[in-house]
């Protein structure tokens, strides 16, 4: 049920009438990819300091 809400709020959003199962994991490996990117990235630039906060916190 959910499944087919989620394939028409897409539909809609995107001007598509039917979207494909095939599309619907398409999009959402490439929306994790961009994820994951954006967190590697952010993890890269402020991560070491994060870590270093938590690990000063914990103590």
């Amino acid at each position: 049920m959910s499944i087919n809400w989620t394939h028409f709020v897409l539909g809609k959003k995107l001007g598509i009438k039917k979207v494909t199962t095939i599309e619907l994991y398409s999009f959402l490996v490439m929306f994790f990819e961009l994820l994951i990117w954006c967190l590697l990235y952010f993890y890269n630039s402020h991560g070491y300091m994060l870590s270093e906060k938590i690990r000063i916190a914990k103590q």
